[in-house]
């Protein structure tokens, strides 16, 4: 920049003051747009080796606004893709500062109307040079019309007190997201999507007999292109838990809940209310949570439930005194 300053020659000493005092100004008003410009499109103008492309100072601080102005038009996800684009930290010069803001008019629209795109845009942006960020709309056409790659898809599977409750997030590449099915013993649920987003997050509940079931969630997108996860979950009434050290499957490792939680549990429980507040134990999260569940048929089912995992651990048959023995020691 001190190259604007001494352009010209020869001049006064008072012209050199003055010339001085205005350049002083204009590096101010320079500083205040560069400063809000994104980190890496700061770095590139400090890297400029040709900053001399312009005639004056004043020339090239008109450049920077308008680039900042172009970019702050930008939705806020959009102006950090652009910023990891190609073609700035090794130098960001002002003839390329010209050619990115064509590039960008050309292609600026469609990051408002079309969220497919807008999101696709984010996660490749560092795969354009910054000059020719319209060709990013041409290959995004291309990789949605010849996409093979299946969603990603993930979540968790919960009891919630005689339903089951499936929350799952899918993730695409390149096309949207159109239909999820869930498998779970003979029963198959299917639930289309309508989405402009490549992520959809949902959940399904369902009501469910208790027992042990394998349950297969796939995704499929706007290609046909489908993934599948599949999961072995227990369902049944979560009210106290047994648990394991780890150092083997006899029942003689069992660490229970202590006496004053079993007393709790089996006090409430004994009551039959018609709903039933319960602890959850799994999956743990780092604080307490509770559910709720109607008893009924539910505390015949956990202890016949308990009687067959007590059967399991002691590999012999257990009469029926000895399981309400056992409880009865530990109140």
């Amino acid at each position: 920049m001190v190259r604007f300053l001494f352009s010209e020659s020869p001049y006064t000493l008072e012209d050199f003051s003055n010339r001085v005092m205005i350049f002083k100004s204009q590096v101010n008003e320079f500083l205040k747009t560069y400063e809000k410009l994104p980190p890496r499109i700061k770095n590139g103008i400090e890297n400029s080796k040709n900053i001399y492309e312009v005639k004056s100072l004043q020339d090239y601080i008109a450049i920077v606004k308008l680039l900042y102005m172009n970019l702050y038009e930008l939705p806020p996800d959009i102006i950090i893709a652009i910023d990891n684009a190609q073609g700035i930290l090794d130098g960001f010069e002002p003839h390329e500062i010209e050619e990115f803001l064509d590039s960008l008019n050309s292609v600026r629209e469609r990051f408002f109307m079309n969220q497919t795109f807008r999101e696709w845009f984010v996660e490749n942006s560092r795969h354009f040079d910054a000059t020719n960020i319209e060709t990013s709309w041409d290959k995004f056409v291309q990789e949605r019309q010849k996409d093979t790659t299946p969603p990603k898809i993930w979540g968790v599977v919960t009891s919630e007190g005689e339903n089951i409750r499936v929350s799952f997030t899918v993730k695409d590449n390149v096309n949207v997201p159109k239909e999820i099915v869930i498998k779970i013993g003979a029963k198959t649920i299917a639930l289309p999507i309508s989405t402009n987003s490549l992520t959809y997050i949902g959940a399904i509940e369902f009501e469910q007999e208790w027992g042990e079931y394998n349950v297969t969630v796939t995704g499929m997108d706007a290609k046909g292109n489908k993934h599948s996860a599949k999961i072995d979950f227990s369902h049944y009434p979560e009210i106290f838990e047994i648990k394991f050290d780890g150092s083997g499957e006899e029942f003689q490792n069992a660490q229970p809940y202590t006496k004053e939680e079993l007393t709790k549990m089996w006090r409430y429980a004994a009551k039959y209310k018609p709903l039933q507040i319960y602890k959850i134990v799994y999956p743990y999260l780092g604080f307490d949570r509770y559910g709720k569940m109607k008893f009924d048929g539910a505390m015949e089912f956990f202890y016949e439930k308990a009687k067959r995992d007590l059967f399991k651990f002691y590999h012999k048959p257990l009469p029926f005194y000895s399981i309400t023995l056992f409880i009865l020691c530990i109140l």
